[in-house]
Formats: structure tokens, sequence, C-alpha cells
């Protein structure tokens, strides 16, 4: 199995590519997304991205340091393990 890691720059590209928006509409978008997003775990809200993964925050007594949880989505888990499955067959 090969496994690609791709660049914020990389997703933009593609998703622009694919949507027909354009390049910097798409990135800001995404940035202005991401910063929300850290915006609602610094709040200590509970962040749910529906079928790939929800993360809880919360503020160590000792150290007062944010902790964030996250944990994969049921869906994902099953459509990659799917897919592994098919790969060994």
């Amino acid at each position: 199995m090969i496994v690609v890691k791709k660049s914020l720059g990389q997703r933009i590209n593609t998703i622009s590519h694919k949507t027909n928006i354009p390049k910097i509409t798409v990135e800001r978008v995404i940035k202005e997304y991401l910063e929300s997003l850290k915006a609602s775990i610094e709040a200590g809200e509970d962040i749910v991205l529906d079928g790939v993964v929800s993360m809880k925050s919360y503020v160590d007594e000792e150290t007062e340091e944010i902790i964030i949880r996250s944990r994969a989505s049921a869906a994902l888990k099953g459509k990659i393990n799917k897919k592994a499955f098919k790969l060994e067959e």
C-alpha cells in the first residue's frame, strides 16, 4: 500500500481544479475554516467532522495546557479496513 501525504497547498490545488473555483477562494475558505476549528478548541468546544473525526479538548488542571483527544469515526475506519482487506485479496 502506498501512502501519499498531501500538503495543504496540494489539497487546495486539487479542490480548486475539481470544483473550478479559483485557488485563492478555496484557500481563503479552508484557512478560515481551520481558524474556526482552532478557536473552537481554544474555547473548550468539542468538534465533530462527520464521517472523519471527533475532537474533544480539556484543560489540564496542573499545567493549564489544552489537551486534545481525537478519534477517527467508525464510518471512516470501516471504509479504510474494507479497502485494506480488498488489497490483501
